[in-house]
């Protein structure tokens, strides 16, 4: 949610007053570069006379020379996620990285050509499937990526509409090139769906088809099914439920996706840095008691009038499974902007207009009046091939990945990881 390069007018204030005293010591500027124009602008513009970077080093420990010879597209942006960094540190884990899981572990994750290239078929291009393309296909095997949809990045075309994930678009940009890079080893077959059938002629199949919001059908909760205003986070998100500017809208589940939806539903898209330093009452200016100011959460806010609650069945911290760097900041993000949450509570009865509640501890019943209610309550896995595949193919031909094995948080780290394990053991 931090705009590129936030920062920079800061140590842009304190090299001009050094100079001003005639002190010409090199200020270096950093956080949130993860750019080599936006470095470049930074130097040109005066706001430093270096740039320190670290996160982008990890996504892609190339980055210099790549920047150097002109390649700036076959960069592997960092998205400023922290889940496999900071995250990891936080944990007392070893640092890696979402998008780039060689990260610190270039030795026990390392890739050998294949002394017998094989052709592999991997069924859906999400993050896990177009990593583990990528990286069979660098090893040598002759790789077909099969993709029912019309545009690669599966839950990241999700991931970046949500205001302050932006750089979710780098990622797919750089995917794209990756596509146009492995040419010689990887075909990609968009608005292909794979069967059982299509699939002859194939060695060994990786299932990456990724997972589904939990269908109404399927909800634990009374009166869902059958419900009227009743939509998913995926509807909403795509567009296909519109939320009117004044709605009465009740969050079912307060996880990553549940606060995700809650800043779909506030946020505006691409913040500036003085929208940014408003929302947060960082003081510009540099004169107040250390630098900050009231919060104005307008500045950020998407226009809206919306009310908005999110429920979450679990006591305790709203959120408390989020990013431990990062956490902190969705829950104050929505705290600015008045989003409601109740916490301990049971899902009586789901009604077209009303959701009724009980508070676990208290016992206390409420009800909750609606104009939509949004159900990010859980996922279910796509997975209906991989049993037909595996009697098809045998025992350790068929792989599968992602949310396609596990769909619990939609969780791309995880999957782009089980991606390099499968192509590199393969």
């Amino acid at each position: 949610s931090v705009p590129r390069a936030a920062y920079t007018w800061v140590t842009r204030g304190v090299r001009d007053h050094l100079l001003s005293k005639g002190i010409t010591t090199p200020l270096v500027t950093t956080n949130r570069i993860n750019d080599p124009t936006v470095a470049e602008k930074a130097l040109q513009d005066g706001h430093a006379d270096m740039v320190s970077m670290a996160r982008p080093f990890l996504a892609d420990p190339d980055f210099v020379q790549k920047a150097k010879d002109g390649k700036a597209d076959q960069i592997n942006m960092c998205i400023g996620c922290n889940q496999a960094c900071l995250d990891h540190v936080f944990k007392g884990k070893i640092s890696s990285c979402l998008v780039n899981p060689m990260a610190c572990h270039e030795t026990t994750r390392a890739l050998k050509p294949a002394t017998t290239p094989k052709k592999v078929a991997v069924i859906g291009a999400g993050p896990g499937g177009l990593w583990c393309a990528f990286k069979l296909a660098e090893r040598g095997h002759q790789v077909t990526l099969f993709e029912k949809s019309g545009e690669i990045g599966g839950q990241f075309n999700i991931a970046k509409r949500i205001p302050g994930k932006e750089e979710f678009y780098s990622s797919i940009k750089y995917w794209t090139k990756m596509l146009d890079t492995h040419r010689d080893n990887l075909t990609l077959k968009l608005n292909t769906t794979a069967t059982v059938e299509t699939l002859d002629g194939f060695d060994e199949v990786v299932v990456a088809t990724g997972c589904m919001p939990r269908p109404k059908r399927n909800s634990d909760i009374d009166g869902v099914e059958g419900a009227q205003n009743v939509a998913t986070y995926l509807d909403v998100i795509t567009g296909k439920t519109k939320i009117d500017p004044n709605a009465n809208v009740v969050i079912i589940g307060a996880g990553g996706i549940g606060h995700d939806t809650a800043v779909f539903l506030t946020h505006k898209h691409n913040q500036t840095i003085q929208e940014y330093c408003k929302t947060w009452g960082i003081d510009e200016t540099l004169t107040t008691p250390g630098f900050t100011k009231k919060p104005d959460p307008t500045a950020s806010g998407d226009g809206s009038h919306r009310k908005i609650v999110m429920l979450q069945r679990t006591e305790g911290k709203m959120g408390a499974k989020l990013g431990a760097t990062t956490g902190w900041i969705h829950r104050n993000a929505l705290k600015l902007h008045k989003v409601g949450q109740m916490t301990g509570v049971k899902y009586d009865k789901v009604s077209d207009t009303e959701l009724i509640v009980t508070q676990a501890k208290s016992g206390k019943s409420s009800t909750l009046p609606f104009t939509t209610l949004v159900l990010c309550h859980g996922q279910v896995s796509v997975n209906n091939l991989v049993k037909p595949l595996q009697e098809k193919f045998g025992e350790g031909k068929v792989h599968v990945i992602g949310g396609a094995k596990n769909p619990s948080e939609l969780d791309a780290k995880r999957a782009i990881l089980e991606g390099h394990l499968v192509a590199q053991k393969m």
